[in-house]
């Protein structure tokens, strides 16, 4: 499965449940059509990928604050 199809499943299933949720669809829809791991197949992720895409929204100018947030949003849809 790719990871884009995890986000939609988790968009569709836990979002409406958190505080937040609004925020939350916009950064999972737009993860969802452009994020480069969103192809990848989740047997074939690894910790260095979320590193380097932490990293490039780093140097794009992201703060540490939302890099975290995105982060945390990430790991849940994971879990």
């Amino acid at each position: 499965m790719p990871l884009k199809e995890l986000w939609r499943e988790y968009l569709q299933r836990e979002v409406p449940k958190r505080r937040g949720a609004e925020s939350e669809r916009y950064r999972l829809q737009r993860w969802i059509e452009s994020h480069p791991l969103r192809e990848k197949p989740l047997r074939d992720l690894r910790p260095a990928d979320f590193a380097r895409w932490r990293d490039e929204r780093l140097g794009d100018g992201a703060s540490s604050e939302t890099v975290i947030r995105e982060l945390g949003l990430l790991s849940a849809a994971c879990t």
